[in-house]
């Protein structure tokens, strides 16, 4: 629950107006907590005077804002998402378990749907060879369920057991890694958040990282290798394989391949919203009435394969968007 000094508060109505389940109520000059809620600490956060805190949370932790520190550049940002690399190939020196510790901590101060912190982050390495080991004793079994199920999977795993029946240093599914992390959650979006930033982190830290669907099947279909992790009854969010890369030889930073699935174009306050207003946007060939102003912006991401068409119009008053509409429309 929330705990809130009565002493220090002045009634400001901070909490109130930021509290998103309204479970704080301002009587008499001073907060109260009116109903559970889902311990999101936005009243932690807002509090000028420091007077709300949560002791289910470590307060301890709590850090006093500093735009110095807290603000990462945008421009620099960018250039580390496009600048980073899938690693295969990992050296044989381990991620020390500070550092560990701070990649994991990124995945664990990420947001969750309703504040419902539902991951587990198991981090496998002491005992990595073992888990190495049983995973490919786990695969006939798997390689036997996939033949009836999913032929497509059957033929790539087939592939990766010949070569590791031939040599087993040839390891397509942990490679060399020295850290193997399996995400588990509730709800899988929650972990593949987790995932990002947890990535994002290790690179940060000079690590390298791999999402391995692969691995994320393996796990899935085989309740052996589940129960080896611990995972209960969660699914697998994310398996990523972690370690130290080698020497940087990357010198450039290069995009992926240039698509129509993604365009943006501006879009105009106007009743005329029909499929061919969308294609004229699209082909650039959309022209706006006189009387009409340029006030948001439609972002449509076309998807071939699902052949839908997905936009979304952002109205924007003063700085911030006010406003989300999402549409759907069959792409004909």
């Amino acid at each position: 629950m929330i705990q809130i000094d009565i002493d220090k508060c002045i009634g400001c109505k901070a909490c109130e107006k930021d509290c998103p389940g309204r479970a704080i109520k301002v009587t008499d000059g001073k907060a109260e907590y009116a109903k559970k809620c889902i311990l999101c600490g936005h009243c932690v956060a807002i509090c000028p005077q420091n007077a709300v805190s949560i002791p289910d949370c470590d307060m301890e932790d709590v850090e006093e804002y500093d735009p110095q520190t807290f603000h990462v550049d945008p421009k620099a940002f960018l250039h580390a998402v496009k600048f980073r690399r899938s690693i295969r190939n990992f050296t044989e020196k381990p991620i020390p378990r500070d550092t560990l510790e701070r990649i994991l901590n990124a995945g664990r101060y990420t947001a969750t749907a309703r504040n419902s912190q539902d991951c587990r982050f198991i981090l496998v390495q002491n005992r990595l060879e073992e888990f190495r080991t049983l995973v490919w004793q786990e695969m006939p079994g798997v390689l036997e369920y996939l033949k009836e199920t999913d032929r497509s999977w059957h033929y790539l795993f087939s592939r990766f057991y010949e070569r590791y029946q031939k040599d087993p240093q040839n390891d397509t599914l942990l490679f060399n890694c020295t850290s193997f992390l399996v995400i588990a959650a509730d709800y899988p979006l929650n972990g593949a958040l987790a995932a990002v930033n947890i990535e994002n982190m290790a690179v940060a830290e000079g690590a390298g990282a791999l999402y391995s669907g692969y691995m994320m099947r393996m796990v899935q279909e085989s309740d052996t290798l589940k129960t080896w992790l611990g995972m209960d009854e969660k699914q697998v969010a994310c398996c990523m394989l972690l370690g130290s890369p080698p020497e940087s030889r990357y010198h450039l930073e290069i995009g992926p391949p240039e698509t129509d699935h993604f365009k943006i174009c501006p879009c105009l306050r106007t009743q005329h919203t029909g499929r061919g207003v969308l294609r004229q946007a699209l082909s650039g060939s959309f022209q706006s009435p006189s009387n009409t102003i340029p006030s948001s912006l439609l972002v449509l991401v076309i998807s071939s394969e699902t052949s839908q068409l997905n936009f979304s119009i952002f109205r924007h008053r003063s700085k911030s968007p006010s406003s989300i509409m999402r549409i759907n429309a069959a792409n004909s």
